[in-house]
């Protein structure tokens, strides 16, 4: 798997991604992940991992990941973009996209 960096991100978007953080009920990065979201007034899903179930199977299996949080992020034009672990280059950059970078009349800008 080629790893996730900031220039995946776009720099403008016409609407705010949706951002879907996967972890266990209790996980010290998913919650510096979350608070950080919840600061800066960033919308996002939490979704609880147990061992097995079907939210699982899919970051581990299909996305590939062992560590979290992992964070999945849907632009508007569809795309995805994941990673996995307490990344904070890429919280810091989702962040400042989510609030300086939704340019309604600009379209998706790629950095």
């Amino acid at each position: 798997m080629t790893p996730t960096t900031i220039g995946d991100l776009s720099s403008t978007l016409k609407a705010p991604p949706t951002v879907t953080v996967y972890g266990p009920h209790v996980c010290p990065n998913c919650k510096k992940a979350t608070d950080l979201f919840d600061r800066r007034g960033v919308q996002y899903t939490k979704v609880d991992l147990e061992p097995g179930d079907a939210n699982h199977v899919y970051v581990k299996e299909q996305l590939g990941y062992e560590a979290a949080p992992v964070i999945v992020v849907k632009l508007p034009s569809g795309r995805e973009i994941h990673w996995g672990g307490h990344r904070i280059d890429m919280l810091t950059a989702l962040v400042h996209l989510c609030t300086q970078g939704i340019e309604p009349d600009e379209g998706e800008a790629h950095v």
